[in-house]
């Protein structure tokens, strides 16, 4: 039995030819010239070619290059409906392009970072709000300590300075008194040996009693410089 040569093959549906003796002639059937036929060819790979088992030459499988040139890679599934085998392998899927690794050459590439633009009237808007900051405090302090004095908890330092400059000198003649007037109770037979003993003990006391007046005086000094300054 002799074999129908595949360029006799038409398909049954529009009549149109399968199979093309050559890529002009393939184009030429689907309206494009022998040159742009050529490139689909030569620089596109999408032109199927079939032996024909007749004639033993090459020729052009007209659906299945159809299908490549639409991007399709397979063309058997849409061969089967007319009991074609496509002996041309399915091209295969390309290749994933890896991602880019993050090294020298991706830190390199990478645009510099947007630097912001300091604002010239910032730093002196900053040091204009920590002035006023500071007068508020200053104003808050004085605030609080007229209220003080004026309630009676709070006593200027000269005030008290005097105060105890009075008392002290009270206490001293007070005590100098008591030198004279308890000599004679204490030793009537020698009031001025008793004098004598009574003096050195007032005057320990008057010495011990300024030392202690001069130490709370400056206390209340320091203390009432740190509130002023603080």
């Amino acid at each position: 039995m002799t074999e129908t040569p595949l360029t006799d093959q038409t398909c049954p549906e529009t009549g149109a030819p399968l199979f093309f003796r050559s890529v002009a002639a393939y184009g030429t059937a689907r309206g494009v010239s022998r040159q742009a036929a050529s490139k689909w060819n030569t620089r596109d790979g999408v032109i199927v070619f079939r032996t024909c088992p007749a004639t033993g030459k090459d020729v052009v499988d007209a659906l299945a290059s159809d299908l490549r040139r639409n991007g399709e890679l397979n063309p058997l599934k849409a061969r089967a409906d007319i009991g074609l085998a496509d002996e041309t392998p399915a091209d295969p899927e390309p290749a994933a392009v890896p991602a880019p690794v993050a090294g020298d050459d991706a830190e390199a590439s990478a645009p510099p970072p947007a630097t912001k633009r300091e604002d010239p009237q910032s730093g002196v808007r900053a040091e204009a709000a920590r002035s006023k900051a500071l007068q508020e405090q200053i104003r808050a302090k004085n605030m609080l300590l007229d209220h003080e004095e004026r309630i009676g908890a709070l006593v200027p330092v000269s005030l008290v300075e005097d105060r105890s400059r009075r008392l002290a000198a009270r206490w001293q003649e007070a005590l100098l008194r008591l030198e004279v007037e308890a000599a004679e109770d204490a030793n009537p037979g020698e009031p001025g040996r008793a004098r004598a003993a009574i003096g050195k003990h007032v005057r320990q006391l008057i010495e011990e009693f300024r030392k202690t007046e001069e130490t709370a005086i400056a206390e209340e000094e320091a203390l009432a410089e740190g509130g002023v300054n603080a």
